[in-house]
């Protein structure tokens, strides 16, 4: 806002700095300056438009403050920017990998093409039910998993409804734990 407020001024005090010389130079940083004054050797005057009271119409400079009023209400909309569509990739445990864990531990890896959304989430199923709370993170740690086979997939959610908006593809592991008989 307060950026708008020094622009309009600007544009209601231009007709009088149209009168005045400006000069312009760039220094040893780069940097561009504007002075009214040839501070520097290397300054060059600036041409600006000069207005003269026997034009047939004089400057009003409300009229600049209108128009530029006019052109913000009109400039065009931004447009959201297009979400691409979520993947959801298991990176590891691979498909039929053998595990040996006699705790139980499976750790599962995912990867996602693009940042989760507001309201999207990650769920990890674990034999087609829900393992755990829906979370942002992309990797779980399984803790007293049974020995076997078991299916692992990864869903992707809407926080407010539950809708399913991105399944990864289901691989099985098997994991393998000492048996004491």
């Amino acid at each position: 806002m307060r950026t708008l407020f020094l622009f309009i001024i600007t544009i209601v005090t231009l007709p009088t700095l149209a009168q005045q010389t400006i000069y312009t130079w760039v220094d040893a940083d780069g940097v561009l300056h504007f002075s009214d004054s040839p501070s520097n050797s290397d300054a060059q005057m600036l041409s600006l438009p000069s207005y003269s009271a026997s034009t047939s119409q004089p400057i009003d400079p409300q009229d600049n403050v209108q128009t530029l009023v006019n052109e913000l209400e009109h400039e065009p909309s931004t447009q959201p920017t297009k979400v691409l569509p979520l993947v959801v990739t298991l990176t590891s445990p691979v498909h039929e990998q053998t595990i040996r864990s006699n705790r139980g531990f499976i750790t599962v890896q995912s990867e996602l093409n693009r940042k989760l959304a507001v309201g999207e989430t990650l769920q990890l199923r674990l034999n087609d039910q829900p393992y755990g709370a829906p979370s942002h993170k992309l990797l779980w740690k399984l803790k007293n998993i049974d020995r076997g086979s078991h299916q692992i997939q990864i869903q992707i959610q809407a926080l407010k409804d539950g809708k399913v908006i991105a399944l990864s593809s289901s691989i099985t592991v098997h994991l393998h734990r000492a048996s004491i008989k």
